[in-house]
């Protein structure tokens, strides 16, 4: 239901109230050797996912609800969830004698979500590692992820997953440095597929028993690790190295937006980031009607090709952005994609 809230008229039939189709939708499993993980069980998905008779019970785990039962297993969770409402906003919880941030960057630690880390006893550590660094002087991506290891990932909880303790290795920041000099330099996903393999490869040929990050897809451990998170990239074929790469284009690029842009949101609300560095790192363009779309829902490619190509549908009010009714039919007239009509009528409403 997220996106079609308030868009009843596109779930419910105007004719017949009482059907729920839209609400029932068509799901096709595609269970083929090269496109499913090789752990894979897909009998035993079906039957825990779709087997009508299963009994379901829900078990409320979330400490903030009011149902779950708080123990000595939970507690610390709960005083950690309270605290950080607290500091978010103060007052929201009455009655309360516990820690506050002392320091701005603990503050949007806690804004930005920032759970890996102990920031009532860190913050000022990490407040005096960045004190160091000059405001608007951040402009390239090695600097960039260079201080977030130092200033952050140092300071990071021991009970945090593999994920984000390998941000602790220099060649897994030097790889989020690529991804986001790719991401700068706007590179075809095509291209980038091509570039991931190739980057595999490099890694192969400095050293043939390289074992190569790919998250669920791997098939063997690292170190004292304990999940099969690695794989030989010198056992895998062309055609598996690039199902591999397209799979983990789509993960890595998920990790940057949800896992390292919080950190990167941190810095540039210090405006320890040059500006025009930050626009192209977050929007990929430093065109504010682009990037005003954008924050409207619309993907950048869609942006620039509205304001590109239909530049007479669109008009700008005080910074507010307004579409002609009549940009759907242009775009049908231009036999535009009709996924890319879709995003339009989905986040503009016209």
């Amino acid at each position: 239901m997220v996106g079609r809230v308030n868009r009843f008229s596109e779930i419910f039939p105007t004719i017949n109230t009482s059907s729920l189709k839209k609400l029932e939708p068509e799901i096709h499993i595609v269970a083929a050797d090269g496109y499913m993980a090789t752990k894979a069980n897909i009998e035993t998905f079906l039957k825990q996912r779709v087997y009508v008779l299963k009994e379901i019970k829900d078990e409320p785990k979330n400490v903030l609800l009011e149902n779950t039962i708080i123990d000595e297993k939970n507690k610390d969770s709960l005083d950690d969830a309270v605290s950080r409402l607290e500091n978010m906003e103060n007052g929201i919880i009455p009655d309360y004698e516990s820690t506050y941030v002392s320091t701005e960057v603990g503050r949007l630690l806690i804004s930005n979500n920032v759970n890996e880390i102990d920031i009532f006893s860190k913050e000022e550590f990490i407040q005096d590692t960045l004190a160091e660094v000059e405001v608007n002087s951040i402009t390239d991506t090695n600097t960039l992820m260079s201080i977030i290891s130092e200033a952050f990932i140092t300071h990071l909880n021991e009970t945090g997953n593999d994920e984000i303790f390998r941000l602790r290795n220099q060649p897994a920041q030097l790889f989020y440095s690529m991804m986001l000099d790719w991401k700068i330099e706007k590179v075809a996903f095509k291209q980038m597929i091509m570039m991931f393999v190739t980057y595999w490869e490099n890694l192969y040929d400095r050293d043939p028993n390289i074992q190569v990050y790919v998250g669920r897809w791997g098939d063997e451990i690292k170190g004292d690790g304990f999940q099969e998170l690695y794989t030989r990239i010198s056992r895998k074929t062309r055609t598996e190295k690039i199902n591999l790469a397209i799979v983990r284009i789509k993960e890595e690029e998920d990790y940057i937006e949800y896992i390292l842009f919080r950190f990167i949101d941190v810095l540039n609300d210090l405006e320890l980031l040059d500006e025009t560095f930050y626009k192209l790192l977050k929007y990929g363009t430093t065109n504010e009607l682009v990037i005003n779309f954008i924050k409207h829902g619309l993907s950048r490619g869609v942006a620039e090709l509205i304001l590109g190509t239909y530049g007479d549908f669109v008009r700008v009010d005080s910074g507010a952005i307004n579409l002609d009714s009549s940009l759907i039919d242009a775009m049908k007239a231009q036999d535009e994609s009709i996924l890319k009509i879709f995003e339009v009528e989905m986040n503009t409403g016209v």
